[in-house]
């Protein structure tokens, strides 16, 4: 397969950038959690959040076809050799503050370590979205959420990378537009999110229980500790092949990528 766009100047330009990795070996099937798809032109393995984003301008730049990918969920990608190039966030930084309950997590890291190492802090907000896979910079391009929490309940700002001008900058939640599964991120390619910061409650209880089947489980919709809440969530989605776990193919998925319907209140009652 040849691409006149993805050239051997351009690949040493990306070589020589700081934090940056090229890596010609992994496919679609090492980086996806339905472990399935081709190989792509290359690898570009980007360990910070400036790494990053000097990558994708690089290669906006010269009109070389891309997919940003991190945790890999919500990917299905054919087979063979694929025309673009892979940059693949790795920038898994993590900075939880227990005092004041401010949590600044890069782009690249696991979400379900960021919801442990919050609940681990007695961090309160996102222990409901315990279990979910991806990545954190994910969490606010749809809007993340399950048993009754989602992402905008706590997401204070976004570090973006905005494509068009190659700037960065941090973003307020307020205008990200975030609804049910849903920001002006999603749908579009105009941004790259490198960073979230949450804020978080800091007396060791979840947020008050909105999801009868959780709420069920705990014995109330009252606030819970949040280390039991979360054990109660991963609980509830090991029982339904929801949490991955990689010896057990039967938990391979590309994750929740379903809406509920959105209906008029009248037409619900």
């Amino acid at each position: 397969m040849s691409d006149s766009s993805l050239t051997h100047d351009i690949q040493s330009r990306l070589s020589e950038l700081a934090d940056v990795t090229l890596d010609d070996r992994l496919t679609f099937a090492d980086l996806t959690t339905l472990h399935l798809g081709g190989r792509p032109r290359t690898v570009v393995r980007c360990a910070t959040a400036s790494a990053v984003a000097e990558v994708v301008t690089l290669l906006d730049a010269h009109s070389v076809p891309l997919l940003v990918v991190a945790g890999g969920s919500n990917l299905v990608v054919a087979d063979g050799d694929l025309d673009l190039v892979v940059v693949l966030l790795e920038n898994d930084s993590l900075d939880v503050d227990v005092t004041t309950g401010r949590v600044v997590a890069g782009a690249g890291a696991v979400w379900d370590d960021v919801v442990a190492a919050a609940v681990s802090a007695g961090l309160g907000g996102i222990e409901c979205l315990s279990g979910i896979p991806g990545s954190a910079g994910a969490t606010p391009v749809q809007n993340v959420g399950a048993y009754g929490a989602e992402i905008a309940d706590v997401l204070v700002q976004v570090q973006l990378l905005d494509r068009p001008t190659g700037t960065v900058s941090w973003v307020p939640a307020s205008s990200l537009d975030l609804a049910y599964r849903y920001s002006n991120l999603k749908f579009t390619s105009r941004g790259v999110v490198l960073a979230v910061e949450l804020h978080l409650s800091t007396d060791g209880l979840s947020a008050p229980l909105r999801f009868g089947e959780l709420a069920r489980r705990m014995g109330g919709t009252a606030r819970w500790p949040v280390a039991a809440v979360r054990d109660a969530v991963l609980e509830l989605r090991h029982g339904k092949g929801m949490v991955v776990v990689e010896e057990d193919h039967d938990t391979w998925s590309a994750g929740s990528f379903f809406t509920n319907p959105v209906v008029d209140p009248a037409v619900a009652d």
